[in-house]
């Protein structure tokens, strides 16, 4: 460790995001391998390394999951989990069964059965709760009176178009909005869902109506690629025949 900290963090690097970080780290130990050598030896730590090799086992044919397991996770009454003071939410279908959890450095994976059902952002404190208001849809539908003051719409993790709606939409409903504009999901992929809701943002007060006028320019246009209008060429040989009395027009 201290070796890595005067190679990879003297002087302190500047970077955008942990990968960037660790693409900088591998750079400065592979450099440090390849020309650095150990006092009282004659070859450099990767000639040494590339010696070594040949005498050591082959790796396993499984690569190793240095994921942590968490074997029994109850999905509470909330349709959450809990891991390290945070909550993380799951979809209502699992209310009140166990779950398994593989938790690496940057997610947070939900399997049932073998099955993985959500993966989720791994939260950098506690209390970050993960909200994933997709969850809580069939909730919101059978209980409507409790969408404006629900927790996952209010502090839920959603696309950067879903808060920027919620920010710039000024109606008193507008969590009544969102949840329509989630139930689209349902039917709609979410790439050309985002798109519109963009569009309506773009006008400075979005709306649901708004969004779904986006969505039908949107299918409109996908309708006219795909439909196509087919012309027929005319011979217009025949014309040239007429004018010139009925003679045959060389093609030259």
């Amino acid at each position: 460790m201290a070796i890595v900290r005067r190679i990879a963090f003297t002087p302190m690097p500047k970077v955008n995001d942990f990968f960037e970080l660790q693409e900088h780290v591998t750079q400065k130990c592979l450099e440090y391998c390849e020309t650095h050598r150990l006092r009282d030896r004659e070859k450099s730590i990767k000639e040494m390394l590339d010696e070594e090799k040949q005498h050591l086992l082959p790796l396993p044919i499984v690569p190793l999951d240095p994921a942590r397991v968490v074997a029994q996770a109850l999905v509470h009454s909330d349709l959450t989990v809990r891991l390290d003071g945070v909550k993380y939410s799951a979809p209502a279908s699992l209310a009140g069964q166990y779950v398994t959890l593989k938790v690496t450095p940057f997610h947070v994976l939900i399997y049932h059965q073998g099955k993985l059902i959500y993966t989720h952002k791994k939260a950098l404190h506690k209390q970050d709760h993960q909200y994933i208001p997709e969850h809580y849809l069939e909730i919101l539908e059978n209980k409507p009176r409790a969408i404006k003051n629900a927790v996952p719409l209010r502090k839920g993790v959603m696309p950067k178009e879903l808060s920027e709606f919620t920010r710039l939409n000024r109606s008193g409903d507008k969590n009544e909005q969102l949840v329509q504009i989630l139930m689209l999901g349902r039917t709609i992929e979410q790439e050309k869902l985002l798109w519109a809701v963009k569009q309506a943002n773009s006008t400075g007060t979005p709306t649901f109506d708004l969004v779904c006028f986006y969505l039908s320019i949107s299918t409109s246009k996908v309708e006219e690629v795909r439909s196509p209008v087919t012309v027929d060429q005319v011979d217009l040989k025949r014309y040239d025949q007429l004018i010139l009395g009925g003679e045959t027009v060389n093609e030259t």
